[in-house]
């Protein structure tokens, strides 16, 4: 897991990413 890019990730993506996978 290369959390380079990753880590520019905004509250709002992750919470639409979590939202997404937990449907």
């Amino acid at each position: 897991m290369k959390k380079s890019e990753d880590h520019r990730w905004t509250t709002d993506e992750i919470t639409h990413i979590l939202t997404e996978r937990a449907a």
